[in-house]
């Protein structure tokens, strides 16, 4: 009988184990890149965004309005590539590295890019869903 409660006490145990340890699995920093992301300093006279695929493709796009209200606007294509703290991006052949951070907060930093932080768009706010 002890023997039983024994096995019945173990299995417990480690099926109580595995099911807290799947909790704390945290995601990558390539799959917390993916989406939409917009600096914080946007308005309607200025946009400076990064869009990563989950393909490791994505989108450079910037937009501003001169003071005669002419748009000027740009967008760039690349692959990329994220490590535990570097960006790679790969402009058709011209490459470009920065150093890169995500915050608690959800906050993306660009380090050698933007002195300001990005912050992830969602479908309620104009940004593509994904």
């Amino acid at each position: 009988m002890k023997k039983k409660t024994y096995l019945h006490v173990f299995v417990l145990l480690w099926s109580l184990s595995a099911i807290t340890g799947c909790k704390n699995q945290t995601s990558s920093p390539a799959e917390l890149l993916i989406g939409e992301w917009i600096r914080d300093d946007h308005s309607e006279d200025f946009h400076f965004k990064f869009i990563f695929d989950e393909n490791q493709s994505g989108q450079k796009i910037t937009f501003v309005r001169d003071a005669d209200r002419n748009a000027i606007s740009s967008l760039q294509t690349f692959t990329w590539d994220a490590g535990d703290d570097e960006l790679q991006f790969d402009y058709d052949g011209k490459k470009e590295s920065t150093g890169f951070s995500i915050t608690d907060d959800g906050k993306l930093y660009l380090k050698e890019l933007s002195k300001l932080p990005f912050s992830k768009q969602t479908a309620s706010q104009g940004g593509e869903k994904r």
